[in-house]
């Protein structure tokens, strides 16, 4: 007598792999057409993996143009990056992390940035993986607001 929990069908096991095919499918397409910036670097701060929104916020031609450039010499100020990398390593993860980048062309964005750290079993922090949004819009509405109001408190 068989023993029927280690049969398989064969139509089950296409229609797995069709399904896990389809499902990396999705997930390629949803990296490379998201609108917010994906990325991936090194401690170090080696970019290793971005998607083409990364790329065009921060300023690259292609994403193939932003890997492997230092993470670092995106941050204005490079106690930004120490202080960031701190913050993750108590963490072990960010959410709603407010900084500002160097966009390749010298100006400075604002991002909101939501991150995972991966670490080995002893703890290390081996891999960052994150997601960014440019809000440098909404900071500078903000900015200007908060100067009108200064200017209107001056005058009454």
């Amino acid at each position: 007598m068989d023993d029927i929990s280690t049969r398989t069908e064969p139509d089950t096991d296409s229609g797995l792999m069709r399904g896990r095919a389809a499902a990396e499918e999705r997930y390629a397409e949803l990296f490379e057409h998201a609108l917010l910036g994906i990325v991936i670097s090194t401690p170090g701060g080696t970019l290793v993996a971005c998607n083409p929104a990364f790329a065009r916020m921060l300023g690259f031609a292609s994403v193939e143009d932003a890997i492997g450039m230092k993470m670092a010499s995106m941050y204005p100020d490079s106690t930004d990056r120490d202080r960031f990398l701190q913050d993750l390593r108590k963490s072990q993860r960010l959410e709603h992390y407010r900084t500002r980048l160097r966009r390749r062309d010298g100006r400075i964005i604002h991002v909101i940035t939501s991150v995972a750290g991966h670490f080995d079993a002893n703890g290390v922090l081996q891999e960052i993986r994150g997601y960014l949004i440019d809000d440098t819009a909404s900071v500078e509405a903000e900015a200007a607001l908060l100067e009108r109001e200064q200017l209107f408190r001056a005058v009454f």
